[in-house]
């Protein structure tokens, strides 16, 4: 929790200490939100990379999806990436970035099971036991900036 102390008269706040926790766990954030960022952005404008790693079927639903799952794709990317660089400098807006980043990524994955069958498309794995890994780590990292703010280490 943030601190109280008085001098002159004055109330000054100050954060509390970090451990190294902090800077591990948001240095983790940023470089997993790093890659998804990267797939966002291979996603949407050099989709023609995947061609060798994809059926023919899989690379028309990539192309073909609906707008909306490609711009929550984006948001949870963004928001994740700004979310892991506000934690590391010890930003209490770290905590808003992280929430918009879960819920995006949540409505995008449901998005993709409902709206392009990703199960049946791309398998249990990558249809939905990756994405659900994608959430989890997700909520941790949201848990986690919302713990620090309570232990006083961000502002």
């Amino acid at each position: 929790m943030l601190k109280q102390t008085t001098k002159n008269q004055h109330t000054m706040t100050t954060l509390g200490k970090p451990n190294a926790l902090l800077g591990i766990v948001a240095i983790i954030a940023l470089l997993w939100n790093l890659a998804g960022l990267s797939e966002f952005i291979k996603t949407v404008f050099f989709v023609e990379m995947y061609a060798e790693t994809y059926t023919e079927v899989q690379m028309e639903s990539i192309r073909n999806a609906p707008i909306w799952i490609n711009a929550l794709f984006g948001i949870s990317t963004i928001t994740g990436v700004l979310a892991s660089i506000m934690l590391l400098v010890r930003k209490k807006v770290a905590i808003r970035l992280f929430a918009i980043s879960v819920l995006a990524v949540i409505a995008q994955t449901l998005g993709g099971i409902l709206a392009l069958d990703t199960i049946d498309l791309f398998g249990m794995g990558q249809g939905l036991l990756f994405p659900l890994v994608v959430i989890v780590l997700d909520i941790f990292f949201y848990w986690f900036s919302t713990y620090s703010y309570k232990k006083g280490w961000i502002h």
